[in-house]
């Protein structure tokens, strides 16, 4: 099942987590096992090679980085997710 959300505002994310697909699981799979409000997926993995397609930090580890600033989702614990820049080499707070 799906669900198309047009917007989510920021004040209403009490948490957010990038999952890491070791496993190789499917989103379907994910879900079951996490049992998320809301999974997202395609825009940071590449299906193939199950490497990031685009810089991405988690758990203060870089995963993936390249010469470009992008706008981005920002957090690190409790309420303060915010919009921000991503700089090259994702060196952010």
């Amino acid at each position: 099942m799906s669900k198309y959300v047009a917007s989510i505002p920021l004040g209403d994310i009490d948490r957010i987590r990038i999952y890491i697909n070791s496993g190789k699981l499917s989103l379907r799979q994910i879900v079951a096992q996490e049992a998320p409000d809301l999974a997202i997926t395609g825009n940071f993995w590449l299906y193939e090679t199950y490497r990031p397609t685009c810089p991405i930090k988690a758990d203060g580890k870089v995963l993936a980085t390249d010469a470009y600033h992008y706008p981005a989702l920002i957090w690190d614990t409790g309420p303060d997710i915010s919009m921000g820049i991503v700089p090259p080499g994702g060196a952010c707070g």
